[in-house]
Parts: C-alpha cells; structure tokens; sequence
C-alpha cells in the first residue's frame, strides 16, 4: 500500500511539474515572420504543367503551360530551344515565380525507331523566350538528369 500510494505521489509530482512548464511557455508564434537571413515565400496563384502528345513520326511532343490555382487563364510558355531538343517530363518554377526550370531531350533518330537521349537542364523566363541550359546532358544512353526542387 505504501508503494502504491508513494507512485500515485510522484505522477502527481511530475503531472505537477508538467503544467507549470506547459504554463510558462511562450505560446506566441509568429508565422508570417520569416528567420534571419531568409525570405518569406509567398502563395504564387500559379500553376505549372506540361501538356504531352504525339507528332509527326510517333515523337511525343511537350509543351509548357501555366494558369492561375482555380484553373482560370491558361496560357502556353513559348519556349525556344535549339534544333532537335525537346521539353522533357519535369519542370518546376522557381520559388519567385519568374523562371521555369526544366529537362530536356534531345531526339536522335526517328527512323527506324524512335530514339532520344538527355540534353540537359535548362531555364527559360516564366514570360517564354530562348531558353538556356544551364546543366548539361548525361553522355551515358539511358541515363537522364532530374529535377528535385532545391533552388
């Protein structure tokens, strides 16, 4: 009974003591603040897509396009890249909202079979325009550069 009843006081205790810090911590955050030496992000209302279909030949074709968050004002990025280099499956925008980053293909043959290898990455002005690689492609066949998002 002693043992049962010394237990019973130290949860009291340590309940006891859990209250009083829960009590005296400061529960005021601030979320809209950003950390020193950071910037806040802030909801861009855009969204970034790729829109895929089949050419001439069988090639598969991409495009980029981009449109507000309730799926209003669509708008296709005009993208100019060199001569038999294509937008790949992967793009992404910068946390600012201004600069598209994405992998490309470049298409090898088309006769007898379809064939296309790594071109690189590349980034190109939310607005469109000349793109520019900024990585280059992976010489190895079969093998392909990928975006992950850090920026």
């Amino acid at each position: 009974m002693k043992k049962l009843l010394l237990g019973t006081l130290v949860l009291l205790a340590f309940n006891a003591a859990v209250i009083i810090t829960q009590m005296s911590c400061n529960k005021d955050a601030k979320a809209d603040t950003p950390a020193p030496g950071t910037t806040a992000l802030k909801q861009l209302d855009l969204v970034l897509f790729l829109n895929y279909g089949k050419g001439a030949n069988n090639e598969i074709t991409s495009e980029v396009w981009t449109c507000k968050l309730d799926g209003t004002g669509k708008t296709k990025v005009n993208i100019t890249l060199p001569a038999k280099i294509k937008v790949g499956e992967e793009a992404s925008l910068t946390p600012d909202g201004k600069t598209i980053v994405f992998g490309a293909y470049e298409i090898v043959s088309t006769t007898p079979n379809y064939k296309e290898k790594d071109a690189g990455i590349y980034t190109c002005p939310i607005e469109g325009g000349i793109a520019k690689k900024i990585v280059d492609g992976n010489p190895l066949d079969n093998y392909y550069n990928t975006l992950q998002g850090a920026y």
